[in-house]
């Protein structure tokens, strides 16, 4: 877990720098990028690993097109970036759902429709496979966030 932080690249050759909002919503994304661009570096990579929290509460078709709209704002605002779309991951539970297996197939569809927008437009996806499978122990006792085991294959994804 040393190396966590800098996702096993060197000090002298990346700078990674973590950006959390906890209980972030899509629709707050872009202000929250264009505050970070007052301040921040022009990136080369951006990872945008969100809209969890947004499923249950926007309906997909809605909650996909904010997202690409955003995306493409996002590249406009940094020319040249690459956008690292991390899918979102499978959750024990749903905090705005009562059926946890019509959740899950929303966020497959979900990841799938945002996956094909990201490579198509010259951005890489992060899949996850290895938390694909929801173990408990992957998660805290919330069910939602992820353990240090679970945080651990998260960043190996990433």
């Amino acid at each position: 877990r040393r190396r966590g932080r800098q996702l096993g690249f060197p000090d002298r050759l990346v700078e990674v720098k973590w950006f959390g909002f906890p209980g972030l919503l899509w629709p707050g994304v872009f202000d929250k990028v264009v505050s970070l661009s007052a301040k921040e570096t022009h990136p080369h990579a951006l990872v945008v690993h969100v809209g969890g929290n947004d499923m249950g509460i926007m309906s997909q078709r809605d909650l996909a097109r904010q997202m690409k709209i955003d995306i493409d704002k996002i590249r406009s605002l940094f020319v040249g970036v690459v956008i690292v779309w991390s899918e979102m991951i499978p959750r024990l539970v749903w905090r705005w759902g009562w059926d946890h297996s019509s959740m899950e197939r929303s966020r497959r569809k979900r990841n799938q429709l945002l996956s094909f927008f990201i490579r198509r437009s010259g951005g890489v996806v992060v899949r996850h496979k290895d938390l694909e499978r929801a173990v408990p122990g992957y998660y805290r006792r919330d069910g939602v966030h992820l353990s240090d085991v679970g945080l651990d294959l998260f960043n190996l994804g990433v």
